[in-house]
Order: C-alpha cells, then structure tokens, then sequence
C-alpha cells in the first residue's frame, strides 16, 4: 500500500511537513497494519492518503504539537523532534473507525478514541484556530474519514461472515438458538414462571461498535442461559435506550413452564 497526499489537504503548513508525515505513516502502517482488506469493498482504500496535517505553533499542555488524520488512521506527537525522527513509541496511534467522541468546541476540536486517546486540534495561536474552526471544514473532514471507514470496515465484516457461514464447523454454527421467543402471549399449554430481564452490549454510533442484529443474537443467547427444555420466552419486548453516543438493547419476556400433563389413571 502506497502513501499519498489528498488533493484536498487540509493543513496549516507548508510542504516541507509533508516528507516526515509520509514516513511515519509507512512505519505506522507496518506497526499498525489494517486487519480486514477494504480495497474489495471500496477502491479509495486501495492506497492510503493523508488528509488532514495540523502543526499547533502555540501548544498547550493537553494538545498535541502535531497531528495527521489519513483515510486509515489519525496519530499525533506532542513533539516536533519526536515527530521527524519517527519516534512511533512516543505517539498516539487509531484507526478512524475507532473514534468515540469527536467534539467541536468554539475554538478549537477534541477527538477521543474508544481506548480513550485524546487528540486535540488546539493552539493559543489565532492563525492556528482560525484553521481548525473555519466553516467547521475541518470538523466535517474528521467526521466524513470516520464514516467511511466504518461503512467499509462493517462491509468487510459481513462479507467475511458470510464466507465463514459456509465452512463446515464455522464458529457460526455452534451459536445455537436452544429456546423459543415469542413476541405474542403465552399459549394454553404453558404456565407462568417468572420474567426475565437482559441486555446486549451497548452498541458506539461513532465508532459502529457491534450492529443491532449482533445485539439481539446476544440476547437471545441470554436468554438461552435461563431456559430449560421444557420452557419458552412470551410476550418478548425490546428497548433501545440513547446514551449519548451509544444506545443500549435491552430485553424482557416472561418464562413459562409447559404445564404437565395430568395422568388420568392417578
């Protein structure tokens, strides 16, 4: 895979940056390399291409001096020297669809990731912030890499799934759906239990962590934890519940026990 410079390069330097960001985005790409293949799924991530290139001439404490946003990954090093000489051990290093939160602030813009690395476009340099609040272009830039990234890395995903569901013994085929959920009332057959309650892993709009239909596979996993063979799930209703920058799928059906049957000789 080849390192590129967008046509559309947003950057508040000039040219002579452009060299060590190409360099450290080599070594990171052999550092870090991409675990599923995109270029089948969208041709622009057949190279990699550095979009954003941000030099904080008035860093703070908590900003970066330098940070670089690819179509892949962003990283940043606080220092210039670290940055030249490729010191990978002193950056911070994600992928776009890694990203938990991104904030716009008034003056400047702060990236979190989902293993909480903070990336902060700041600068007490009023050039520097005119750059990263103008038009929120930059805002916007960040927001459309971390889009596509996710979508492509999603489709990846399922098609990757869907050749794995057609090996024999595929780890697909050992999730099995012991019991019986149904959304409507309990049948005559049956007598109340009790009811039960589950939850799925809390799904990150941002960064796509897990899908809906993965959220209810694991519910009803849960619920195969507490169902025996003689019994089923009734009256199966689902909540989705916003947390901000991820929701919660939350489950509750009552357990019924299939009545036995009388014999009539007793």
């Amino acid at each position: 895979m080849e390192v590129y410079v967008s046509e559309n390069l947003l950057t508040n330097v000039d040219d002579s940056y452009i060299k060590y960001a190409s360099s450290c985005t080599k070594e990171f790409q052999k550092k870090y390399p991409y675990d599923n293949n995109l270029e089948e799924i969208n041709s622009s991530y057949t190279d990699e291409y550095i979009e954003v290139l941000f030099y904080n001439h008035s860093a703070s404490i908590l900003s970066a001096e330098l940070i670089v946003v690819t179509n892949y990954r962003i990283f940043s090093f606080d220092s210039m020297d670290d940055f030249k000489s490729m010191n990978l051990n002193s950056a911070h290093h994600n992928f776009m669809n890694q990203l938990k939160t991104v904030g716009r602030k008034k003056y400047w813009i702060e990236v979190q990731s989902t293993n909480n690395a903070w990336y902060i476009f700041k600068s007490r340099e009023s050039s520097d912030q005119y750059f990263v609040t103008q038009n929120n272009i930059l805002y916007n830039r960040i927001m459309e890499l971390n889009k596509r990234l996710v979508e492509a890395n999603n489709k990846a995903i399922k098609l990757n799934s869907s050749s794995d569901s057609i090996k024999p013994n595929s780890s697909s085929d050992s999730i099995k759906n012991n019991c019986s959920v149904f959304v409507g009332p309990m049948t005559d057959k049956y007598e109340y239990d009790c009811m039960v309650f589950t939850q799925a892993e809390n799904i990150n709009w941002m960064s796509n962590n897990g899908d809906f239909n993965r959220a209810m596979e694991k519910i009803i996993q849960n619920f195969n934890s507490v169902v025996g063979k003689d019994q089923c799930i009734f009256n199966f209703r689902y909540t989705t519940q916003n947390m901000g920058d991820t929701y919660s799928v939350n489950a509750v059906g009552d357990r019924c026990n299939l009545k036995k049957i009388k014999d009539s000789n007793s």
